[in-house]
């Protein structure tokens, strides 16, 4: 005779497999949204330049000649305030919002220079300005690359010239 006493449910072995196996899609899927906020991040900043770049053109056209920092660099690492200070102390309101780098903290950070001349961009007293930005992917930019990639925690940094 059949018993009908059959238990239903799990055993501790198959919810611990089941579990197991979650997790690991779970990583993955993790790790992939990472990167691509990454590269979100990295569009962002290379979209914000070029239009910051065009009210560059704007100003030069307007005025005569682009906003000079006497050949220093302004920027708007960390708490540094001189990069936006800069260019809303100029009139007309053309850089009505300066960009700002979506994490916002060193490494991330734009650097502008007029005129160019920073050593550690290649050929750059040849261009009227330099624009400096870092990255948090490598791949995939066609800019001039910095002196030293990967500087201090940035996957690369490059020399945005017009």
């Amino acid at each position: 005779m059949l018993s009908t006493d059959i238990k239903k449910g799990f055993t501790l072995i198959e919810l611990l497999i089941v579990i197991a196996i979650i997790g690991i899609l779970a990583g993955a899927i993790l790790i992939n949204i990472g990167g691509a906020r990454m590269k979100a991040r990295d569009s962002k900043r290379v979209l914000e330049l070029r239009s910051f770049m065009s009210a560059l053109d704007v100003y030069n056209y307007s005025v005569g000649s682009y906003p000079s920092t006497s050949g220093e660099l302004v920027s708007n690492c960390d708490n540094d305030t001189s990069f936006a200070t800069f260019f809303n102390s100029l009139s007309g309101g053309y850089f009505s919002s300066t960009p700002a780098d979506p994490v916002g903290k060193w490494p991330y950070c734009y650097f502008y220079q007029y005129p160019s001349s920073y050593h550690q961009c290649p050929d750059a007293a040849s261009h009227p300005y330099l624009i400096i930005f870092a990255t948090e992917k490598a791949a995939g930019l066609n800019f001039a690359p910095y002196g030293i990639q990967g500087e201090n925690g940035s996957a690369a940094r490059y020399c945005l010239y017009p």
